[in-house]
């Protein structure tokens, strides 16, 4: 740890990255409240959260063909400035007295953190040596984890002291600028990407590599299946602990801050068990899959909610573990000219599986009651475990060029 942050290039990064994931936790809960005071119907928030996630569904592949010829750094400063100036509007526009202005200002809000995500994994790709690059993947999974529980913390204090949401706003801007500022600092090799007429013509180019690249279509594959049910599994854990625990819906925190402790742990010796497990890459991507089979399992076996923590403390360990050996595998095993549009993807399904997710389990709950989705959904995960330890992955090295198919 000390030797990848004595590098000035990554720590100025992740600094970077950092504040920008901190404020986005900031002005979202802001707006919550926002919601709360002037409609606090299910309507309201229902569209908030739309606006929210929007914009990584309509316009990741877009924009990631669009990064590709484009120098990192820069789109990342412009993102970070525009939505600094963004802030600064609203607030100026008194967007806060009007529910649309809202919505508008999360839906533009969260255009732009669009381009953050595929800039970042691609800059560490440039700006750590190929040997740390597990390391450096899972300091940056864990700062974001660590950066939304402090910014929904520090926003939660600062509305119980009154302090009023434009102060928070404009302390948002500020840490934005900052942001903007480290980035600055990052110096990295730019790779040129071939000249095309078009984005469309970028896009094209991606799925005709992914045609050849059937390891990686068949990881995001599966990384889609098992988010879809990993990315709405609240609506689960509320539903058990109202009714089959028979406890408030406020201790879902409780079971939230677990998850993010075991996502800690699983971050942080990620970098570990990947160079260790990368030959048999399959057992990375299928083992956490069939503890997190477990993890809701456990809401079937027991009615006494207390007794779950521990195995969503292991649930949360395995999608610690999982996001930062997945994110290592696709720098590892895809070209560099990809590497934009290829994270453009993975946030493409980070924030559209959510939405279809919540209205699958939705269903299942109103059809089948609590007891018989939990064993639907953890036989969904079994399965999806079962086929990911049965995948053989290549596990193809960047640094050397060569490609290897793992044997089972």
């Amino acid at each position: 740890m000390k030797r990848l942050l004595q590098n000035k290039n990554y720590t100025f990064l992740l600094l970077g990255y950092m504040l920008s994931v901190f404020v986005d936790a900031v002005v979202f809960m802001a707006a919550v409240k926002q919601i709360e005071i002037l409609s606090n119907s299910t309507t309201s928030y229902t569209t908030l959260y739309l606006s929210n996630y929007l914009p990584a569904v309509l316009f990741s592949l877009v924009i990631g063909a669009w990064i590709n010829k484009k120098q990192i750094v820069h789109v990342m400063r412009n993102s970070l400035l525009i939505r600094a100036l963004l802030v600064v509007l609203f607030i100026g526009g008194a967007g806060l007295s009007n529910l649309p202005l809202i919505y508008l200002f999360i839906f533009i809000d969260s255009f732009l953190t669009v381009f953050i995500l595929p800039s970042t994994d691609t800059l560490v790709t440039r700006v750590v040596p190929i040997e740390s690059r597990a390391n450096a993947n899972a300091v940056i999974k864990l700062m974001f984890v660590l950066m939304q529980m402090i910014g929904f913390g520090v926003t939660t204090i600062m509305i119980k002291l009154d302090i009023s949401l434009i102060t928070i706003l404009i302390v948002s801007a500020i840490l934005l600028i900052g942001a903007f500022l480290s980035i600055s600092k990052v110096q990295y090799r730019h790779i040129k990407a071939p000249e095309t007429p078009r984005v469309g013509d970028e896009i094209r180019d991606l799925f005709l590599y992914l045609k050849e690249q059937k390891h990686v279509t068949k990881l995001f594959t599966l990384f889609a299946l098992a988010w879809l049910v990993a990315s709405s599994i609240d609506l689960i854990v509320i539903a058990y602990l109202t009714d089959s625990a028979s406890v408030s819906s406020e201790n879902f925190g409780i079971v939230a801050i677990v998850v993010f402790l075991g996502m800690i742990i699983g971050s942080s010796f990620s970098a570990i068990l990947y160079e260790k497990f990368k030959s048999r890459i399959k057992f990375i991507f299928g083992f956490p899959l069939l503890v997190y089979t477990v993890t809701v399992l456990s809401m079937y076996l027991f009615d006494n909610w207390l007794w779950i923590l521990p195995f969503f403390l292991l649930g949360g360990i395995s999608l610690g573990l999982y996001e930062v050996c997945f994110t290592t595998y696709l720098q590892d095993n895809n070209d560099e000219a990809y590497y934009t549009r290829i994270f453009s993807i993975q946030g493409m399904i980070l924030s559209s599986m959510p939405l279809p997710g919540l209205l699958f389990l939705g269903g299942l709950i109103e059809i089948l009651g609590i007891p018989y989705t939990i064993i639907v959904v953890a036989l969904f995960l079994f399965v999806l475990s079962i086929i990911a330890l049965n995948t053989n992955f290549y596990h193809h090295s960047v640094g050397d060029g060569s490609k290897q198919r793992v044997e089972p």
